[in-house]
């Protein structure tokens, strides 16, 4: 999912925004929808993509980034909607409703596989003992934000 500069992502739109501060490792990327955009701010209302009673955030707009709301098509799979072998991206760690930085060992559409098989950095894991390379589904993998890279806040 590209990002595109001074996006604005509508309500109900499924997210993942860094819930920390940058200086904090590892640092807390999660999932939430979009409550309201604020344009006075440059911020978003997020609730957490979770329970009914979820917690609501107010986020800087250039801590959040869009997740797909649709995977193509299993035949419609090629180079231009994938990430190649050894992109680094962000994918959710399973189990872990956590976002980080990972490399793509093998992309969707081998042997018919619909995700992704990911190495993800043992640093930025909660337990970096537990085995880091994991099956993710395409949609819980995006382009790696710039506030991962440095390029951002």
């Amino acid at each position: 999912v590209p990002v595109l500069p001074d996006a604005i992502y509508p309500v109900g739109a499924r997210v993942v925004a860094r819930m920390s501060g940058p200086k904090v490792t590892p640092q807390q990327w999660l999932p939430a929808l979009v409550v309201r955009h604020i344009p006075a701010k440059s911020k978003y209302v997020l609730k957490d993509d979770g329970p009914a009673n979820a917690k609501q955030h107010t986020i800087t707009a250039k801590c959040v980034h869009p997740l797909p709301s649709k995977l193509p098509a299993l035949t419609a799979l090629s180079t231009r909607n994938t990430f190649a072998k050894g992109a680094v991206v962000f994918a959710m760690f399973p189990g872990s409703g956590r976002f980080s930085r990972a490399v793509v060992v093998a992309p969707p559409g081998e042997s018919g596989r619909r995700s992704y098989v990911v190495n993800f950095d043992a640093s930025e894991l909660d337990d970096p003992s537990v085995d880091t390379t994991a099956a993710v589904p395409a949609s819980c993998v995006v382009c790696l934000p710039a506030a991962v890279t440095g390029d951002g806040p």
